[in-house]
């Protein structure tokens, strides 16, 4: 399995872009800014936003495996069993609830108890994978960007012939 190795270093560089892109954010909003500015400031938020969305969505996912790592580590959850509600109607049972306020009882269909521990352990390994896809998007956003990618080229190819790039 995939592990992240993103090191504190290159968090802080990521941190950075954030803050800046925030501030970019800001300056954007003053209505007495300079068309040119403008351009270029919102040039390089354009460019900033998708590292800014992959940093929260790294440390959302973080957040989660340890939510999930959590539940797999409790001893309180020796048995792990309980009922998990939802609105899917797959393995259908039903439990009756009554109301504290009510006379009348609700009926909800449910799935049968599940074990939490190998849910968790299931979400835990979906949520690897996706922070290694993370990372490895943060990374790439790290690396310097090269002036000649913006600019226009014309590649001729010939036949058995020479060939020329015309740039």
């Amino acid at each position: 399995m995939p592990q992240a190795t993103l090191s504190p270093s290159l968090l802080q560089q990521l941190e950075g872009l954030t803050v800046r892109h925030t501030t970019i954010t800001k300056e954007l909003e003053n209505p007495d800014i300079a068309v040119a500015s403008l351009t270029s400031l919102s040039k390089e938020a354009a460019e900033l936003s998708p590292v800014v969305e992959a940093l929260r969505s790294f440390k959302d996912v973080q957040a989660a495996m340890a939510s999930a790592n959590a539940v797999c580590e409790d001893p309180q959850e020796e048995a792990g069993v309980y009922g998990v509600c939802c609105l899917t109607t797959q393995h259908p049972c039903t439990h009756t609830y009554t109301h504290a306020r009510s006379t009348t009882s609700t009926t909800v269909t449910t799935h049968p108890p599940t074990d939490v521990k190998s849910l968790a352990r299931e979400e835990l390994s979906d949520l690897r994978q996706q922070l290694f896809t993370l990372e490895g998007q943060l990374l790439r956003a790290l690396l310097p960007k090269d002036v000649s990618d913006t600019r226009d080229v014309v590649l001729e190819v010939c036949v058995y012939t020479v060939c020329h790039a015309h740039i």
